[in-house]
C-alpha cells in the first residue's frame, strides 16, 4: 500500500506497514454525529483503505467531500426536527419523549438499515460506527466474523466517573452513576432485540444491547478531551469494571476543511470577518447547530436585546432553522453555515446548544461557552463545561434574555476567559485524530490476522522511517486538528491539571 500526506498527495512512499483493509464506515443521527466519521473516513482513505461510507440523508455537504460513492440510508433526523411535532417535543425539554419518537422513526426505517448494515458489512473486513445503532453495527460484526470499532462523543461505556450521558441528571457518586448505564442498556435492549432479529446468524441470547457489544469486542474510542473528563486511571479509579480512556476530540484537518466549506464562498467567509472587524463592539457567536429553534424571529429579537444590553454584536449561524422571514438587524449578522475554524476565534464568546462538535470546537480555540442545550448528551456537556468553570449551561427551553445577559458577561469576565485559552493550550497536545486512527489500526490488524493470516503485514520499518520522503502511517496529526502550537502547551497542561485537582477529588 502507499502512504500518502494527505497535505500532499503528490508525495507519496510504499511503505509495507500493513496491508490494506475494506472498512465500513456506518453513521446515523444529525450533522454532528456524522462529521467526524467523515474525517476519519478521509484520513483512511489517504493511508490507502478502500473506504465505504454510509450516512443518512442530507449529508451531502459532508459526503461530498470524501472521493469515494457513498450510501445514503436511514430516516431523516432534519425533516423530523424541523416538523411541528418535533419542534413541539424538542421545546418541551422531554428528552424521554423525544428519545422514544427517534425509536419509533427508527424503527419505520428498521429494515432499510438492516440492508445496508447487512451488505456494507458482508464485503468489509472491519466496521467502524457510533453509539447510534451501535448494536445494528455489532450484530453484522459478529455475523460477518469481522471487528469492529465504536466511536462514541459522550460517555456510553460503563464508568464510576459520571452518570450515563443520555440521563439529564448531575453526578449521583461512583455506584449509583454505574447503574444508570445498565438501566441505559436495559431500555436499549428492548429496541435491540426488535433491530437485530433480522440477523440470523446472530443467536436470540445475543439480541440483547450490551450482549451484543460486548460479544463483538468493540474496540471503543472516547473522543472527547481528558481536560473536560478525565480517565478512570488518571485519578486511580479502583473498580475494574469502570472504564473511560478520553483520546481527544476529532477535528477537520484544513485539506479536508476547504472541501467540506466549498459551498461556504471565500467571498462570503472574507465579509464576515470584514463585518466583524470594522464595527463596534465585541461579538458573540450564536449556533444552534441541528436544532430548530421554533420562532426564529423571536429568538432574534432576544439576540438583539442580549447585545443592546452588552454593548456587543452577534453573529447567528442559523444551522438547519428556516429564516427565509427573519428581519434585519445592524447589530446581527445572519448566515446560514459559516467555517467555525475562520470565524469562532473572531468572537468573545460561543452560545450554543452543547453538541459535542461545537463543544470541541469552542475549546480548541479557547473560547468561553454558555450552553443552552435541548436534549441528548447537550446537558451532560453543558454540566462539563460549567463545572470547568469554561462558561454556563441553560436550558434553552426556559432561557430568557437577563439569563444569556448574565450567562454572556459571566463568560466574558477575565478569568473565565483566561481558563478557555489555557485549556485550548493544553487540548492542542492531545492529537484526537491521530489517536483515534492509532485505535482503528489496532483493529485493522486483528482484521488481517484473522481473514489474512499468511500476510506479511508487521515489518520493520526502520529503514523507511529514516527516509526524508517517508511520511508515517500515522503521523502526529495535532498541528492540523488543532490551532497553531504554542510553545507553553505542556505548562499550560500543568496549570490546568492543578487547577483540576479539587474538582477531580469532588468526582472520586
Amino acid at each position: 500500500m502507499c502512504v500518502i500526506d494527505p497535505n500532499n498527495c503528490g508525495d507519496q512512499l510504499p511503505i509495507p506497514e500493513v496491508i490494506a483493509v475494506k472498512i465500513a464506515v456506518l453513521t446515523l443521527g444529525t450533522r454532528g454525529d456524522v462529521q467526524p466519521f467523515v474525517q476519519i473516513a478521509d484520513s483512511l482513505i489517504g493511508q490507502g483503505h478502500e473506504v465505504t461510507f454510509a450516512s443518512p440523508p442530507g449529508m451531502s455537504s459532508l459526503t461530498k467531500a470524501l472521493p469515494v460513492s457513498t450510501v445514503e440510508f436511514g430516516p431523516d433526523v432534519s425533516a423530523f426536527l424541523n416538523s411541528p411535532r418535533g419542534q413541539r417535543i424538542i421545546l418541551s425539554g422531554r428528552t424521554s419523549t423525544l428519545l422514544r419518537e427517534l425509536f419509533l422513526l427508527n424503527n419505520k426505517h428498521s429494515e432499510e438499515i438492516d440492508d445496508v448494515f447487512r451488505e456494507l458489512s458482508a464485503g468489509a473486513d472491519l466496521l467502524i460506527g457510533g453509539s447510534l445503532a451501535e448494536e445494528k453495527a455489532a450484530a453484522a460484526a459478529l455475523a460477518h466474523s469481522i471487528p469492529m470499532t465504536s466511536v462514541h462523543f459522550s460517555p456510553f461505556v460503563k464508568t464510576s466517573l459520571v452518570p450515563h450521558s443520555l440521563f439529564d441528571i448531575g453526578n449521583l457518586g461512583p455506584y449509583t452513576n454505574r447503574r444508570t448505564y445498565d438501566l441505559f442498556t436495559a431500555l436499549r435492549s428492548i429496541a435491540a432485540l426488535r433491530d437485530t432479529a433480522r440477523i440470523p446468524e446472530v443467536p436470540f441470547s445475543q439480541r440483547i444491547s450490551h450482549r451484543i457489544i460486548e460479544r463483538a469486542g468493540a474496540t471503543v474510542v472516547d473522543a472527547y478531551s481528558r481536560h473536560l473528563l478525565p480517565s478512570t486511571e488518571s485519578i486511580g479509579d479502583p473498580d475494574s469494571s469502570s472504564r473511560l480512556d478520553p483520546t481527544g476530540f476529532i477535528h477537520m484537518t484544513p485539506h479536508l476543511r476547504s472541501r467540506v466549506f466549498r459551498s461556504v464562498s471565500e467571498a462570503d467567509s472574507e465579509g464576515i470577518e470584514q463585518w466583524i472587524a470594522s464595527g463596534s463592539g465585541e461579538v458573540v457567536y450564536f449556533g444552534f447547530g441541528s436544532m430548530p429553534v421554533g420562532d426564529p424571529t423571536r429568538l432574534l429579537a432576544l439576540i438583539a436585546e442580549v447585545c443592546r444590553a452588552l454593548g456587543t454584536r452577534a453573529v447567528w449561524c442559523t444551522g438547519w432553522s428556516p429564516t427565509h422571514t427573519i428581519p434585519v438587524d445592524s447589530r446581527i449578522r445572519v448566515v446560514d453555515e459559516v467555517d467555525h475554524d475562520r470565524i469562532i476565534p473572531l468572537c468573545v464568546t460561543v452560545v450554543h446548544h452543547g453538541g459535542a462538535g461545537t463543544t470541541a470546537m469552542a475549546l480548541r480555540h479557547g473560547r468561553p461557552q454558555v450552553i443552552t442545550s435541548f436534549f441528548w448528551d447537550q446537558q451532560f456537556w453543558g454540566r462539563m463545561v460549567a463545572n470547568k468553570n469554561l462558561g454556563i449551561h441553560l436550558r434553552y427551553r426556559t432561557a430568557r434574555a437577563e439569563d444569556l445577559m448574565i450567562a454572556i458577561r459571566y463568560a466574558m469576565s477575565p478569568p473565565v476567559r483566561i481558563r478557555a485559552e489555557l485549556l485550548a493550550r493544553a487540548a492542542a497536545v492531545e492529537g484526537g485524530l491521530g489517536n483515534t486512527l492509532s485505535k482503528i489500526d489496532a483493529a485493522v490488524r486483528i482484521s488481517a490476522v484473522s481473514t489474512r493470516p499468511d500476510s506479511n503485514f508487521l515489518v520493520d520499518t526502520a529503514a523507511a522511517q529514516n527516509c526524508p520522503r517517508h511520511v508515517p502511517q500515522f503521523p502526529d496529526t495535532r498541528a492540523d486538528e488543532g490551532p497553531s502550537s504554542h510553545p507553553s502547551s505542556c505548562r499550560a497542561g500543568d496549570v490546568l491539571d492543578a487547577a483540576n485537582d479539587r474538582q477531580e477529588s469532588d468526582i472520586r
